[in-house]
């Protein structure tokens, strides 16, 4: 955990979303069909699409700063309906000012570094007047459809539907048996439930408490008020027997339309590198700029799940090698064999690029086990990879956060299974 950590969160929320039931089925299947790997991009994207006329627009601003991996973070981040974007800067933490300054006016520090990350779904949601149409189709074509006693207007029809839906009180028998078992294991004719300590007479009593819920009849009369007297009156896409009918709901719904998902991104930083040179062995330094950019895109094709294509390009600089102690004589002494000696790198530092193209099916199993396939071919290196994780292992959220994970590469012998816990499976690429 970091030491020290210093928040400044502003949110801004503008504009009103459709309630949970204007979503639509094809959203609904297509999360239950997902699953992701985590991804390798510093941004995982935004998780919805727009859904309405209407947009829900957020921003974020945070400074972050931390004693321990002696940094500072500014991240600005901003939300408006489906597209998403993240612009963060990272620079050294002096301990002594407790300050961190990533930018100047001649541009990124040496030990800085920036990024800017976005994200867009291109699948939108069904706009207010097409959902008002939809709901008019489940109000008079749909098999089954529900409604909410908030969705009566007049007094008289919600004591109507209250009165359908109630569940008839426990029987002045059933009543008078459950006050025999709390007798017999406590005494007492009135006790909870919790107080009977065998399970299958707890089980009896509460069943006796239960009462009677609203008969078939009474829920059939309540489906018609909702119909003739609801001013809303919602039902699913699989309500629809008629296939005109239906075809027409899932063109309302825009559950029709394949959703399809782009991103990307560039990452910038500055690094000062310490070396000797290896002729004379006088100490140098250097700074150099690295750099990647990356882009991506997705389409759900059902049934299978979600397929991901992403391109990266980086170029990067590294220490030329490991550090090594040198020694070397020391001057103004006559003391024979003295020396100074250090560790250091021999040399300046290397540069080397990677292209990487590669290609993924996110997909969860209805037994709720995730898969997400992965092949990656360096384009420079002519090298591939390929990587299957299968996640069913499931955390304290009840989502999926572990497996185990296989993999092989063309440049090395053999393949890898390793146990791996790590991100949540999202819904989202």
């Amino acid at each position: 955990m970091r030491a020290q950590r210093v928040y400044l969160l502003l949110v801004a929320v503008v504009g009103s979303a459709l309630p949970s039931h204007a979503q639509s089925d094809m959203q609904a299947n297509a999360e239950r069909s997902l699953a992701v790997a985590p991804s390798n991009l510093p941004f995982a994207g935004t998780s919805g699409a727009k859904s309405g006329e209407e947009q829900r627009t957020a921003a974020q601003v945070i400074l972050e700063g931390s004693t321990k991996d002696k940094t500072g973070t500014l991240s600005l981040s901003r939300k408006t309906g489906s597209l998403h974007y993240e612009l963060k800067v990272t620079g050294a933490l002096d301990e002594a000012t407790s300050e961190a300054v990533p930018l100047t006016l001649d541009g990124l520090s040496a030990g800085s570094r920036a990024s800017f990350n976005f994200s867009q779904w291109i699948w939108h949601g069904p706009s207010l007047r097409e959902h008002r149409e939809f709901l008019e189709l489940c109000r008079h074509d749909a098999a089954t459809c529900s409604c909410e006693l908030e969705d009566f207007e007049k007094p008289a029809d919600q004591a109507a539907a209250k009165a359908l839906l109630a569940t008839t009180r426990p029987s002045a028998t059933d009543l008078l048996e459950a006050q025999k078992i709390c007798a017999t294991w406590t005494g007492s004719l009135g006790c909870s439930t919790a107080d009977i300590q065998d399970p299958a007479e707890r089980g009896r009593a509460q069943e006796l408490l239960k009462g009677t819920p609203p008969t078939a009849s009474a829920r059939a009369q309540y489906q018609t008020l909702c119909r003739e007297r609801a001013k809303a009156c919602r039902c699913q896409l699989s309500d629809f027997t008629d296939p005109a009918v239906h075809a027409e709901a899932l063109h309302l719904e825009r559950a029709d339309r394949r959703p399809i998902f782009i991103g990307g991104g560039v990452e910038v930083g500055r690094t000062r590198f310490k070396y000797v040179d290896p002729t004379s062995l006088g100490a140098k330094s250097a700074i150099h700029n690295d750099w990647s950019v990356s882009g991506r895109a997705g389409a759900f094709i059902a049934p299978v799940g979600f397929f991901v294509a992403t391109y990266s390009y980086a170029k990067a600089f590294s220490p030329a090698g490991a550090p090594t102690n040198v020694c070397t004589p020391l001057d103004n002494t006559t003391v024979t064999g003295s020396a100074s000696c250090r560790s250091v790198t021999i040399g300046p530092p290397t540069s080397s690029a990677k292209s990487v193209v590669s290609l993924q099916l996110r997909r969860i199993s209805t037994r709720g086990v995730g898969f997400a396939p992965t092949v990656q071919r360096d384009v420079r290196a002519k090298v591939t990879a390929v990587v299957l994780p299968v996640y069913f292992f499931v955390g304290t959220d009840k989502d999926l956060v572990g497996g185990v994970r296989a993999g092989w590469r063309s440049d090395q012998k053999g393949a890898t299974v390793s146990v791996f816990v790590g991100t949540a499976f999202s819904l989202a690429p």
